[in-house]
């Protein structure tokens, strides 16, 4: 398993090394982050360079929403969900994601029949 991230790692570094506006490299440098490294507000930067390079690529914006709700920074989270879901409708991950964000603010209605219209 250790070898397997540091072969990751390497081939990411190598993409953005040829490429540093490669935004699947960032996404995908951003989930190491997170997941192997625990650098929450480095996989943040990540997914964040990876939008701004791609900003229709529903994945990147559902890691961005994802780590925006981790900081703390939940309106940024529901937008970047939303953006998400409306990029990418069939995508029931994305409407999953809009709903569990809009659940606090009492909004989950509006998003189940988002979700019809998507269908």
């Amino acid at each position: 398993m250790e070898e397997g991230r540091r072969l990751s790692r390497e081939a990411i570094e190598r993409a953005l090394a040829l490429d540093p506006n490669l935004a699947a490299a960032h996404a995908q440098m951003g989930r190491i982050k997170q997941q192997v490294d625990y650098d929450w507000a480095g996989a943040d930067a990540s997914f964040q360079r990876a939008v701004a390079l791609e900003p229709a690529n529903a994945e990147n914006i559902g890691f961005a929403a994802w780590s925006a709700a981790i900081f703390g920074r939940f309106d940024e989270a529901l937008e970047l969900n939303r953006r998400a879901a409306n990029l990418d409708p069939q995508n029931a991950d994305s409407w999953g994601r809009l709903a569990s964000a809009e659940f606090p603010y009492g909004a989950a209605r509006p998003v189940r029949s988002g979700w019809q219209e998507g269908s």
